[in-house]
């Protein structure tokens, strides 16, 4: 059975660089950011670009609410968003959580201290989850004010409520909640989330209330933006004290810039490569008018799996602006027989991933 799995995957993975043509394969990364502690009205977003487009991006964090001092406009955001659109309320280019502290009513002290988590895309309607599943959007949009998994108390409910269907976890929070966000993109323009918090799922009832797990569950919701191009966000209004975010963690697919390269200038377009043969690659990175080789961080540069052994700066082309020319062991190379290109890869000193493809042709070793 072992042995028919490995021969599977190798079989896929053959399948997979045949029809791409490319040594590049999408594959998801991980990216964990520093903890913000945000005050009245402030907002910011991390440089990473994120595209939804090449598959499904997960978003955690940690918010703690504990420290608001004032409930009513106690809103923060935290999510993704449009690159260009503002770090609060992003004017419909993207989706988020919007977590918000409110005063119950009724002089109930069980009720008293409440905090709300609703997935937003502009505004502060209610009536905004209209996606059934990741793909399946409901129109108009459906809203009940039965609700499960909107509403967290932050200290103790009556005796009864905590042996309710899916009560736990959400009560005695503290202001204290696990945030997960799965964003998926329809296609280019739409997208949908769905959100757990401590756990639990977001659920809506259609028609009465009843202890049991909700008809429309899990409720989601579509928002609308350029899905290839996204950051993550994060913003509050007013309120006093302080929201601090923390275990902040995406996994999705990095948005690449495309850029020139050039394997082993100025010898033709062919760019042949002996897998055994021993000695050095060139592989120049060139800048043009929308972008500088010298912003390259040299330490995060990957050519066909291989890292540099050296790199000068110098003018490959002749344009008289500055590139850079790395060289990297051919045996490091991870090419084969089949490949017909080949990929540079690096992070640049302003936030980019940066992505350049030049063809290859692999030539049998001399004897």
């Amino acid at each position: 059975m072992k042995k028919l799995f490995i021969a599977i995957l190798i079989i896929c993975i053959s399948v997979l660089v045949i029809f791409t043509g490319t040594s590049f394969i999408y594959a998801d990364t991980t990216k964990n950011y520093e903890t913000k502690v945000l005050s009245n009205w402030q907002s910011g977003n991390f440089s990473d670009l994120w595209d939804l487009t090449q598959g499904d991006l997960v978003f955690s964090y940690t918010i703690d609410m504990s420290n608001i001092a004032t409930a009513g406009w106690a809103v923060t955001e935290v999510g993704l968003r449009q690159v260009g659109a503002p770090n609060l309320d992003p004017n419909l280019k993207g989706g988020w959580m919007q977590s918000n502290y409110l005063i119950g009513g009724n002089n109930n002290t069980s009720r008293n201290n409440n905090d709300m988590h609703l997935l937003s895309k502009h505004g502060w309607s209610y009536q905004t989850y209209d996606a059934a599943d990741s793909i399946t959007l409901i129109t108009p949009p459906y809203w009940s004010g039965n609700n499960h998994g909107f509403w967290f108390d932050r200290d103790g409910v009556d005796e009864w409520q905590d042996d309710l269907w899916g009560a736990a976890g959400t009560y005695n929070t503290g202001g204290i909640y696990n945030v997960v966000i799965t964003y998926h993109a329809i296609n280019n323009d739409t997208g949908t989330m769905f959100a757990t918090i401590n756990g639990v799922q977001q659920g809506l009832y259609i028609g009465d209330w009843k202890n049991a797990q909700p008809e429309f569950y899990p409720a989601g919701r579509s928002f609308i933006g350029n899905m290839a191009n996204m950051q993550v966000f994060y913003g509050r209004g007013g309120g006093g004290g302080t929201v601090t975010l923390s275990n902040i963690s995406v996994t999705g697919t990095l948005y690449w810039t495309e850029v020139s390269i050039d394997i082993k200038p100025g010898e033709g377009d062919t760019n042949p490569i002996g897998l055994k043969a021993k000695g050095l690659v060139p592989v120049a990175v060139l800048s043009t008018s929308d972008f500088d080789a010298l912003t390259i961080v040299t330490s995060t540069v990957m050519f066909a799996g291989a890292e540099p052994v050296k790199y000068v700066v110098e003018d490959v082309n002749g344009d008289s602006n500055p590139d850079i020319l790395f060289f990297f062991n051919t045996q490091d190379l991870n090419l084969d027989a089949n490949s017909t290109s080949a990929t540079l890869t690096a992070d640049t000193t302003d936030g980019k991933h940066i992505r350049g493809t030049d063809s290859v042709k692999i030539v049998p070793s001399k004897k």
